[in-house]
This record gives C-alpha cells, structure tokens and sequence, in this order.
C-alpha cells in the first residue's frame, strides 16, 4: 500500500502531475525494503539499542516471503530498441536535438540515466585519439537533501572511462 504512481490530468488546459498513492509494491521495491530494514537491525544490535539473538529479517521463513526479483519483462530479458527504431527517434526533427544527442549517448555507450545526467563538459576528451567520457559521478534524483544531486556512482566499477561512438562524437561537436 506504500506505492506512488505519478498521474498526469488536464487541468483549466494545463498537464498538472499528481500521485497515486496505494498498490501493491514491486519485487524491486519490497527487496529493498527489506534489506534496509535488515541493515536497521544490524545497527541498532551493534549499537546494542536492543538485545535480540539474531537479525529477524535475515531469518529463513522471513526471507521466504520476500518475492523473487523479477523485473518487468522477466528474467534474463534484455530490452532493446531495433536499429530501425533507434535510427527512427535520434533522426525525428520533432525530438529537440539536445535530447537526440542524448539517446545517441545512450544508445552507443550503455551509461545509464543518472551517469548521463552526471557528464559534464570536463569529463569529455572528444579529440583524443580514442574519444572517451570520464564516468566518475552521476545525477541522484533525490540526494540528502531531497534535491537532484551530483554524487559518486553506486558502485566503484561503475567509475570508468567509456570510448565514444564516432557517431556520439559528431553529435557531441555538432
């Protein structure tokens, strides 16, 4: 009952987005809520707040009950826009270019979301002899303070260099 789905309305002719609140909550989600609450446990029995034998959460019949992850398309199911498609939306003169540029990005470097929104000019060697973007933080949506925020990847094999795709570095100069 804890999910949130944004919904977009037409408002006096205006989108206004608004949240949903309620639904049953995704594998994803319910994995994660159960590994913090885990974490809680281990900290606060470290932090000896409380005296119990062992961490109830990573108890067998508790994590019986947590749903497999499965994502949405199913397990080992790789989601990929054709060729076709992908020529389709980076040549579409409705798209504005900025965003081309960036599903080009996408498309020929595999970074995700928040690494592309984490780039910044620096982090561009689009002379070298091999061109390359520097991986070294990316955009959280929700940082410490509930604001988007630059930060360290995820993991530390998520800080890379990438070469860039010569089609990615023409748009990139374009």
């Amino acid at each position: 009952e804890g999910k949130v789905t944004p919904k977009w309305e037409k408002v006096d002719g205006r989108k206004v987005r608004t949240r949903v609140y309620g639904g049953a909550l995704a594998p994803n989600s319910v994995g994660n809520i159960v590994n913090s609450l885990s974490a809680f446990f281990d900290d606060a029995m470290a932090e000896e707040w409380i005296e119990l034998p062992a961490n109830p959460v990573k108890h067998v019949a508790v994590r019986r009950e947590v749903p497999e992850r499965i994502t949405r398309a199913g397990k080992h199911t790789i989601i990929h826009l054709t060729r076709a498609a992908a020529a389709k939306v980076i040549t579409c003169e409705k798209v504005p270019e900025w965003r081309r540029v960036r599903m080009l990005l996408a498309l020929t470097s595999g970074m995700a979301e928040g690494e592309l929104s984490g780039i910044k000019l620096d982090d561009l060697a689009l002379d070298a002899e091999i061109p390359t973007v520097k991986i070294t933080k990316a955009l959280a949506l929700e940082g410490d303070d509930g604001f988007a925020t630059q930060r360290a990847p995820k993991t530390d094999n998520r800080v890379r260099v990438l070469p860039l795709h010569p089609a990615a570095v023409r748009a990139l100069k374009g």
